[in-house]
């Protein structure tokens, strides 16, 4: 006896003769599992050898059902548009939008008679309901949930169509129809009926929302291969929408809270509370036995990883997140050891980020950073404390400058590619090399490859060997700057370490790496100390060809006066 075997399910099943071509198997995938899936099959040509598989669907009202479950005919053709011209022998004519009858196509496979590659297309109004981005690389559909991750809702590919169950029932129900599923699967064995031990068969069945039709039958007499016998299963299968289903978006009132860490009790034990925004007190006295909105939750730094990591989804600056236009938050990483939020802003964030930060929450441990206290709370105008975003401020404000003065650029805009160096320099974490590399690559990569070569080629004598470094140092003695014990040796020591990563580290590496002091004072430490040479050289640049700026002198007054009233007020 030959044995078949069936993948119905993700299981593989052993089938006898007679059960393979009566689809036992597949007729109780049918009535049990068919459209029930996490991706259910739209469309899907299979021509294997043995078998012969379609299936396809549409979109249906919930009133034409009776009709088209009363037969086994498919009311859609693979093909149709369902788009009509209709002229009329009055001279009259009319354009059906969707056909004859009331049966909408969900799936459309676009052939141009051979002259140009075909492909599939899916229901406009389906693509503009979720809002659906196409990567058209993957071949993939893709929703972006509130997050701003990336949710593959259809799959496509050259013999199959699939989409996710839960995104097809909020657009039927939200349209108040129905989908049918229709297939037809053929199976073909090289023994005949009779060696088998079985009779031609044709039975019909129906199930709920569900009618198939399948028949065994001898196909020795057409087929011109060596199958003696076949079998066909044919029927269509209903999907419908759920009522109370409703569509998550970040303006629906049943969002979801996570507690996060907000102090000690006296035992020693975390004291927990949620964050959502209702059940935080207020100065207007709202709540008033619960902790303040403005309560400070503590977080590992390590946080930030995962948004420096993905540069293209957010943005880091100084004191917020931003996700795309999706959701924003603001924090304090102006904080030397941590990265502190207020309690209530935590709950503006969508769930999954809430999870994500509960996972580096700590026990409260010092107070948020005289900066964020200041621009929070005191409403004070003032400059960044952490070195990282500090130079960021300086850096684009010299390069604007600068270009506003001489009308050329000493270093170049970044390219688009490039841009995220900038954008993601941060202090590493202590212990973390491939970071340390990295930031270390991305500041020489803003310092000194953006120089502008070619214009200080201009303006000054210069070696056919001389480099960026070395033409910007005879640029400046040209202009007779000589700064006190600069003589560029921090950017030579950074273009060293940053010459690491790129290569082998070698004696040239570790001696950088001993100027910068890596290894007595560690990674962030002596990072900090880079991005503070860094700004140092920026502001001697500045007060040395820049004019002072108006606004100078006001800003340094107003951060002046907010240590005065830090310093009287204990803050």
């Amino acid at each position: 006896m030959l044995q078949f075997y069936e993948a119905s399910d993700s299981v593989q099943i052993k089938l006898s003769n007679e059960a393979y071509l009566t689809f036992v198997d597949l007729r109780e995938y049918v009535e049990e599992r068919m459209g029930t899936e996490t991706w259910i099959t739209l469309y899907e040509i299979d021509d294997s050898p043995g078998v012969k598989n379609a299936r396809f669907c549409a979109l249906v009202s919930p009133d034409h059902l009776s009709v088209s479950l009363a037969e086994l005919d498919w009311d859609l053709r693979i093909g149709s548009t369902g788009v009509t011209f209709v002229e009329y022998g009055d001279d009259t004519y009319r354009y059906l939008r969707l056909g004859d009858e009331p049966v909408e196509p969900f799936v459309y496979c676009r052939e141009f008679a051979g002259m140009h590659n075909s492909y599939f297309e899916i229901s406009e109004e389906f693509r503009h309901f979720h809002n659906l981005y196409e990567d058209k690389k993957a071949g993939n559909l893709i929703a972006i949930d509130e997050a701003g991750d990336d949710i593959p809702v259809v799959r496509i590919d050259g013999k199959r169509v699939q989409a996710r169950l839960s995104y097809v029932k909020e657009y039927l129900t939200a349209r108040d129809m129905c989908m049918l599923l229709f297939f037809e699967f053929d199976r073909y064995s090289p023994r005949s009926l009779a060696e088998i031990g079985i009779e031609r068969i044709e039975q019909s069945a129906r199930a709920d929302d569900c009618i198939y039709r399948y028949f065994v039958d001898s196909c020795e007499d057409w087929m011109s291969n060596s199958y003696k016998s076949f079998g066909r299963l044919r029927g269509k299968k209903v999907i419908r929408g759920t009522p109370k289903r409703r569509r998550a978006t970040p303006w629906t009132t049943n969002r979801k809270y996570e507690d996060f860490i907000i102090g000690l009790d006296e035992d020693g034990d975390e004291v927990l509370f949620t964050c959502n925004e209702d059940k935080l007190a207020n100065f207007f006295g709202k709540n008033p036995s619960a902790p303040q909105f403005l309560t400070p939750v503590f977080f590992k730094r390590d946080v930030l990883g995962k948004y420096y990591g993905d540069a293209r989804r957010y943005s880091v600056e100084d004191s917020h997140i931003t996700c795309g236009g999706l959701w924003s938050v603001r924090i304090d990483n102006n904080h030397a050891q941590y990265v502190t939020v207020f309690l209530g802003d935590l709950g503006h964030m969508p769930h999954k980020e809430q999870m994500y930060w509960r996972s580096f929450n700590i026990p409260p441990d010092g107070q948020m950073s005289d900066t964020y206290f200041g621009r929070s709370i005191l409403g004070q105008w003032l400059n960044p404390e952490a070195s990282d975003l500090l130079f960021k401020l300086r850096y684009e404000r010299f390069r604007t400058r600068w270009s506003e003065a001489f009308d050329w650029n000493l270093y170049k805009p970044l390219k688009a590619a490039d841009a995220h160096y900038l954008g993601t320099l941060h202090i590493p974490s202590d212990g973390n090399q491939a970071d340390f590399d990295n930031q270390t690559m991305a500041l020489a990569k803003v310092l000194i490859e953006r120089l502008n070569e070619a214009e200080l080629a201009q303006r000054t004598e210069v070696a056919d060997g001389d480099k960026g470094i070395a033409k910007f140092e005879k640029f400046l003695a040209t202009e007779g700057f000589h700064p006190a014990g600069m003589r560029l040796e921090f950017l030579r020591n950074l273009q060293a370490l940053r010459s690491g990563p790129a290569h082998v580290k070698g004696a040239t590496y570790e001696k950088a790496a001993r100027h910068f002091r890596v290894e007595e004072d560690g990674h962030q430490a002596a990072f900090d100390s880079m991005l503070r040479s860094a700004i140092d050289l920026l502001d001697a640049l500045s007060d040395r060809f820049l004019p002072a700026e108006p606004a100078d002198a006001l800003l340094d007054a107003m951060d002046a006066l907010a240590g005065d009233e830090s310093e009287e007020s204990g803050a």
